[in-house]
């Protein structure tokens, strides 16, 4: 897949917005001007797509932080979150988000710590704790945090 991202009816829709000149003060502000770029845009960005899509992204934006000494990512999205962010359909819509980590699991969530604690704008990030999710199928367990 290459790194040129195609566009989408709802990117499109996007690039008719007024760029705010200032960065929100708060989440709840944030927030306001998600919905009422939802109310501009129409059904393309209703039911909490938009919201979804900026959380979904910042969240991962972090994550993808989480680098190793050589400076790769270690999170790599993948399935629905991945076909959301790179596809132009808007149809398929996701409620987590899913990546590989790429090496160990506790180098990861050390550098994940270490990326958290960098500012990030008027947001404060955090991760909970590491739970193993039991699918009785699979011999590595996924994890959630």
């Amino acid at each position: 897949m290459s790194d040129e991202h195609l566009g989408s009816r709802l990117a499109a829709l996007l690039r008719t917005l007024k760029p705010k000149t200032k960065e929100p003060i708060s989440a709840k502000v944030l927030n306001t001007w998600i919905a009422q770029a939802e109310g501009k845009l129409g059904n393309e960005a209703r039911g909490g797509r938009l919201g979804w899509l900026v959380a979904s992204s910042v969240a991962i934006a972090a994550v993808q932080r989480a680098i190793d000494a050589e400076g790769r990512n270690l999170f790599l999205p993948k399935g629905g979150t991945l076909l959301q962010h790179r596809l132009p359909a808007t149809a398929r819509t996701t409620k987590d988000v899913d990546g590989l980590i790429r090496g160990d699991l506790d180098r990861f969530i050390f550098a994940l710590d270490e990326a958290l604690d960098e500012p990030w704008g008027p947001l404060t990030l955090r991760r909970g704790e590491v739970e193993v999710v039991n699918v009785p199928t699979k011999i590595i367990k996924p994890r959630r945090l």
